[in-house]
């Protein structure tokens, strides 16, 4: 697939004060690597009344195993007011895709490695140990994932944001 550069406006969502404010996601997909990553509440300043970056973490994803950690309320579709085109089941898939294939050149493990779910349980657990399958010592290099056709059509057919981000 050609490069992917688009901005993204999913949803509003409540911050402290229970007031709903946008959600911006940039996606970028160049030579076979994708980054995703948004902006709640953007100011025209360059601050945000929210978080920034990986703002994923923050939400209630399709598979709670997915669900950050730290994160002790993740916030469900039912609190968001989503824009034309989105709705829980695509926010989700979103959210699905973010997890999974963002920075796809930077993972630590062989693909043996991932299937047993060392990624998910960090490299502190697995420091020096090797692969059983191809002998591939857990990070000690950046591993690329191809991402599938089907993630990418995904990406590509996702409502383009339908107002301004602050910092446009």
């Amino acid at each position: 697939m050609e490069n992917l550069e688009k901005i993204i406006h999913p949803c509003d969502c409540p911050i402290y004060n229970g007031k709903k404010y946008p959600i911006f996601c940039t996606i970028s997909y160049k030579e076979g690597k994708l980054s995703i990553s948004g902006v709640h509440g953007p100011l025209p300043s360059g601050n945000a009344r929210g978080g920034c970056g990986q703002i994923d973490m923050k939400f209630a994803h399709k598979n709670p195993q997915h669900n950050d950690k730290r994160t002790a309320k993740p916030i469900t579709p039912a609190m968001l007011r989503f824009t034309p085109g989105w709705d829980s089941k695509t926010w989700l898939e979103f959210l699905e895709v973010w997890h999974l294939w963002h920075l796809n050149d930077l993972k630590a493990g062989c693909e043996h490695q991932r299937a047993l779910g060392w990624e998910e349980e960090g490299y502190n657990k697995h420091p020096s140990e090797a692969c059983p399958v191809c002998s591939y010592k857990f990070g000690t290099a950046w591993n690329t994932i191809e991402i599938p056709q089907t993630v990418l059509n995904f990406l590509k057919t996702l409502p383009e944001t339908n107002r301004t981000p602050a910092w446009c």
